[in-house]
């Protein structure tokens, strides 16, 4: 009896972290200032919509791009933060559970 509780504790266990997985999108985007130049090294904040929460933060690569991955659905924004510039924040934008993949370009 004990065996068939673990089992089934085990499998509620395993179904909930493989769930989530499936339906999650992989954020890109690149960094320019206004000369189109890369902006190397900004801090991305990736943050919800609805109480600007931070959900993620990341620092762009050499040529300004950025990736989030394994984002769940839901409404968030982009905040953008560099010593020598203004802070940018994009507007809000959703992920639909059937996003593999968004490009934020640039």
């Amino acid at each position: 009896m004990n065996y068939q509780l673990i089992s089934l504790l085990l499998a509620g266990c395993l179904s909930s972290f493989l769930t989530p997985l499936s339906a999650q999108t992989k954020i890109t985007g690149i960094v320019l200032d206004e000369q189109e130049e890369a902006l190397s090294y900004a801090g991305i904040m990736l943050l919800n919509a609805s109480d600007s929460l931070l959900v993620k933060g990341d620092v762009s690569t050499d040529d300004g791009s950025f990736t989030f991955k394994a984002i769940p659905p839901g409404n968030y924004l982009i905040g953008i933060s560099l010593v020598g510039y203004n802070d940018f924040f994009s507007p809000a934008f959703e992920i639909a559970a059937t996003e593999k993949e968004l490009s934020l370009g640039t």
